[in-house]
This record gives C-alpha cells, sequence and structure tokens, in this order.
C-alpha cells in the first residue's frame, strides 16, 4: 500500500481557489488538472434571480475555444515550458490538464490564465461551428455511435443526457460570442474550481508565489445553476431495431436505473458493490460468459460498463450476436437467478482484484489527480473508497444487484444489416 502514503495539502490560494497538492517524493514529472462544474448536462445559468437557458454542446464547445488566443492557438505556449496541455468535457465536468517536468510554477500560471482569461474571438467562434460540426457529422457515420445515441434518446427523452456532449449541428450553429463569454463568467469562477497537483516539489514555494503573483477574474453577477432534467417515467419503446452499415446484428442493452441515495459515500458505496457484482456475472472468467460464447450467442467483444453519478445511473452491456432474442432471454434468466456466480469464492477474489486495479491506478500521477478530481466535488478522498472497497461484503454485492432488477428499465437496441436497395 505504499503508493496509498499520500501527503496532501489543501489551500485556498488568494482566499478563492482551492489547490490540492498531492507529494509524490521521487517522481520527476508533475501533473495538474483544474476542473469546472460545467459539463454536457448542463443547461442554464443564473442571472439577476432569473434561469438563462444555453444550448446542449455549450461547455464541450467553451472547452474548445479556451485554447485561442486571438487566433492562434495557446498549445504552443506549454510545449515552449516544456508541457503537454490537454482539456476535456464530460457530461459533468470540464477538466484542463498538462502534465510537465519543469517550470511548474509558469505552467500553473499558463494554465490558469488560459481557463480565467480566454482570449477567443467572435471570428474564432464562427470558425470554430465549422470544426466542430464536421467533428459532430463524423460521428453520424458511425453505426455504432448512432446505436449508443438511440440508446439514450429512448432512455432519457428530454432528460439532458439523452444529448450528445457536443450538441447537434442546430445547437452548434446556434452557438455565438455572446452566449459563450457569459456561460464562461456563470462556471468558470475561482470559488467553483477546484485545482488538483500531484508530483514532487516545493509546495511553500508554489502557494507563496501564486498568492503573491496570481491574477484572477473579479467576481461574477453570474452564478451556474446545477443539472437539471426529468427521467421520463417509462419508457415508450423497450426494443429497437436499426439498420446500419454492418455485417452482423450487434445487441445493446441499457438499464436504467432510477435510485435514490441518502448521500454520496451511499451512493459511492453501491457503485462499487454492483462494480464488483457486475464483474462477477460478466468478466472473462464468468462461466455464464463463456458459457454464452461456446454456445455462440456472444462473440468475445461482449463488453459492459456501470455509469453512476448523482442524475444517472447506467448500466450497459454489448456483443455481437447471431440471436438477439436468446441473448435477452439469457439474460434476464441470469439476473433472475445468478445462482452460483455469486459464491463467496469468486467474491473475495473479484473483491480483491478491484481493489488491486484501484489501488495500481495512483500509482500514476494521472490516476491520482483524476480519482481526486472525481470524489472532490462530493467530499470524498481515495482513502473513503479504499475504506469502502474493503468493507464490501457479498451481501452487499447481492443487495446492489438486486436493487438493479428492482429499479430497472431496460431498452434493447438491436443494429442490424442494412438492406441492400
Amino acid at each position: 500500500m505504499k503508493s496509498l502514503k499520500l501527503n496532501e495539502t489543501i489551500v485556498m490560494i488568494q482566499n478563492r481557489l482551492k489547490l490540492i497538492y498531492i507529494q509524490r517524493p521521487g517522481y520527476l514529472k508533475k501533473y495538474a488538472m483544474i476542473t469546472f462544474p460545467i459539463g454536457g448536462l448542463h443547461r442554464a445559468y443564473e442571472k439577476a434571480g432569473e434561469k438563462v437557458y444555453f444550448p446542449s454542446g455549450a461547455a464541450h464547445f467553451l472547452e474548445h475555444k479556451c485554447f485561442e488566443d486571438d487566433g492562434e492557438e495557446l498549445t504552443a505556449v506549454f510545449a515552449q515550458q516544456g508541457a503537454n496541455v490537454n482539456a476535456f468535457t464530460s457530461q459533468f465536468q470540464t477538466s484542463y490538464l498538462f502534465e510537465a517536468t519543469d517550470e511548474l510554477t509558469s505552467n500553473i500560471q499558463s494554465l490558469l490564465d488560459l481557463v480565467f482569461f480566454p482570449k477567443f474571438t467572435e471570428t474564432g467562434v464562427e470558425e470554430e461551428k465549422g470544426i466542430i460540426t464536421e467533428e459532430w457529422a463524423s460521428s453520424q457515420d458511425n453505426p455504432f455511435y448512432q446505436q449508443y445515441h438511440t440508446l439514450l434518446e429512448t432512455l432519457y427523452e428530454t432528460h439532458p443526457f439523452a444529448s450528445d456532449i457536443i450538441g447537434d449541428e442546430k445547437n452548434i450553429q446556434a452557438m455565438d460570442y455572446p452566449t459563450l463569454k457569459a456561460i464562461h463568467e456563470a462556471f468558470y469562477q475561482p470559488e467553483v474550481a477546484t485545482l488538483i497537483i500531484s508530483g514532487d516539489g516545493d509546495i511553500e514555494s508554489l502557494v507563496k508565489t501564486l498568492n503573491e503573483t496570481l491574477v484572477l477574474p473579479e467576481k461574477t453577477a453570474l452564478n451556474p445553476l446545477p443539472i437539471e432534467g426529468a427521467l421520463p417515467p417509462s419508457l415508450k419503446e423497450t426494443k429497437l431495431r436499426i439498420p446500419g452499415d454492418v455485417y452482423a446484428d450487434y445487441w445493446l442493452r441499457g438499464i436504467r436505473l432510477d435510485l435514490d441515495f441518502e448521500d454520496a459515500k451511499a451512493r459511492y458505496a453501491f457503485y462499487l458493490a454492483l462494480e464488483v457484482g457486475l464483474d462477477m456475472l460478466f468478466d472473462r472468467t464468468s462461466p455464464w460468459v463463456e458459457s454464452m460464447q461456446e454456445k455462440g450467442l456472444i462473440n468475445d467483444g461482449f463488453d459492459y460498463d456501470l455509469t453512476l453519478y448523482p442524475e444517472v445511473a447506467l448500466v450497459i452491456l454489448s456483443a455481437q450476436t447471431p440471436d438477439d432474442h436468446a441473448t435477452e432471454e439469457a439474460f434476464d434468466a441470469l439476473l433472475n437467478a445468478p445462482g452460483a456466480l455469486l459464491n463467496p469464492e469468486r467474491f473475495e477474489t473479484q473483491k480483491k482484484a478491484n481493489i488491486g486495479a484501484f489501488i495500481y491506478g495512483l500509482d500514476s500521477l494521472e490516476g491520482t489527480v483524476r480519482n481526486r478530481s472525481r470524489y472532490v466535488s462530493d467530499g470524498l478522498t481515495h482513502y473513503d473508497l479504499l475504506d469502502m472497497q474493503m468493507e464490501l461484503t457479498l451481501e452487499d454485492v447481492t443487495h446492489a444487484l438486486s436493487a438493479m432488477k428492482a429499479s430497472m428499465r431496460a431498452l434493447d437496441v438491436v443494429l442490424i444489416p442494412r438492406k441492400d436497395t
């Protein structure tokens, strides 16, 4: 557990920006990431007590434009300082990050200047529309992308999770400079951001320099608003078939879980229990998976995934199959009677494997920072997550699987070969 002995310092820079510094002695590189509470699911901010709505895809569009400096790209600035810079927008947050060996302070200042004082222009916004529209258009040619978004649009309908993170062509074209500037003013505030740094460095010197020299934007009159959106009480469809440029049938099942939790800790405890349960049922060592492959009902590309956040809980299974009806029946039968797959020996093996993977992820600077960023808004640390994993019981796992079965709203989307015309 050597990798878990992390010396962490939390300070407020100029009493406005939270800085978490995770000391990693012996590491040559430094990894830094600043995160803002705006993602693909956010749709509104507050101005003078009124809600102002903006198009889907705005968070992703704004992420692109923060790298613009009056028509030029700012990545060269970081390259000159020996850093690799990047950014990503998820459904729930936008993060900007870099990895560097030297010049930590200079790169931190450049990163904060990039996010707090973007220099994009009206011309740049108009040019970006074409770039992002191309990105959107290319996704429309991918049959598996279409299958996935058909699943989300049907499961979530008018909820923001039904929309693409980059928006659609109409929303992209509707974006303009004043809208993006206002969104930036509302969501890119030091008070709601978290800067996390991991590496071997002089934290006291860095904090002193930032407190003395860092320029932060003035406090804004606009306020970020949380994600909102009602889940449809029932599904209009439980099975869809869509044609695509594929040579065989591909089955995709989405399981929407409508669950309420007492707090963030209870939500993550459930997530960890369900994760172990799904691994016990569906990982590559599962007798059920081996049997399904021997019968030819699923191929070796069978996969599963779990997403669980305050607003969204979703399990997805996918596979190529010659008989989607038989595959669906086999899955339902397994969920109704998991039987011997949930035995104590298998549970202990899977629990240890998941704990090991979690600890291994903390060996990298990036893994440490990304984990810390994911949990920080909920007031949790990796120590809390490790404790939850250590305390997991087989009873917790069976309860989580039962709760999934009881609350699930399932949709099957089958991608079928397009018929020649």
